[in-house]
């Protein structure tokens, strides 16, 4: 649980690599499918990018690939805003939290010990989320030098993404931020995907996998986390991880 909210999310995530680089159940099996909740989304997809361009420990040497992705309710472009705030930009309340959790999360001190941080997307201060964030703009390649090709070869190696937004979710703000979503500080406006150079650009395979019909993006009832697990077992478990 204390992994949930303390460390640094690059590490975190090199340890799973390792963890099922070493399962000999998914190595026999040369796949793995993986679901990930709120933040587990990022955190899931960072393991489908990273793992195979690491070094294992493995007895073989190998890292497992992933088939299919199925993401709830991730930040895959991080979070900008106190939650509740996301409907009041201009609120002086809400400017002033998002000024004081900016500053806190650039800051040398939480930037590589606070796991929320390193997913914090300052809209209105993007080139220091560029320059400080240490995890969020390396996984989606937008730090246009140090963009990692292998990990947009990686996610274009699924099978299947599937990426699910709760309509009534408060938590993620913004909550497109589950179907990669992101705030346009210039027009005020959410961004879909779509109209974004991340995607026009391939810069993480998302526009290869849509190409393909590998990429499902659903919009679902419900508040962050609320799920029906008839729907869950029946959709999720037995037909899209069947």
């Amino acid at each position: 649980r204390e992994a949930g909210f303390l460390g640094d999310v690059n590490a975190q995530v090199k340890q799973v690599c390792e963890d099922l680089a070493r399962d000999e159940e998914i190595v026999k099996a040369g796949a793995y499918n993986v679901v990930g909740f709120s933040q587990g989304g990022q955190f899931a997809r960072a393991l489908v990018q990273v793992c195979p361009t690491l070094e294992t420990n493995s007895k073989k040497g190998m890292m497992p690939r992933a088939n299919r992705l199925v993401s709830f309710g991730g930040q895959h472009q991080g979070v900008m805003e106190w939650p509740g705030c996301g409907d009041t930009m201009t609120d002086f309340f809400c400017t002033t939290l998002r000024g004081l959790m900016a500053l806190g999360a650039y800051s040398d001190l939480v930037r590589k010990r606070l796991v929320q941080a390193q997913y914090f997307k300052d809209p209105l201060r993007y080139q220091e989320y560029l320059d400080k964030n240490i995890f969020l703009p390396y996984l989606n390649n937008e730090v246009e030098e140090k963009r990692n090709e292998a990990y947009a070869d990686n996610l274009k190696a699924l099978d299947l993404m599937v990426l699910y937004m709760w309509k009534q979710d408060e938590t993620v703000v913004p909550r497109e931020s589950s179907l990669f979503g992101v705030y346009n500080a210039t027009t005020k406006s959410i961004q879909q995907l779509r109209d974004q150079d991340l995607y026009k650009e391939d810069w993480i395979g998302l526009k290869s996998l849509d190409g393909q019909g590998k990429l499902v993006m659903e919009e679902i009832e419900g508040h962050h986390m609320q799920i029906d697990f008839d729907w869950f077992n029946q959709t999720v478990v037995h037909s899209i991880l069947s």
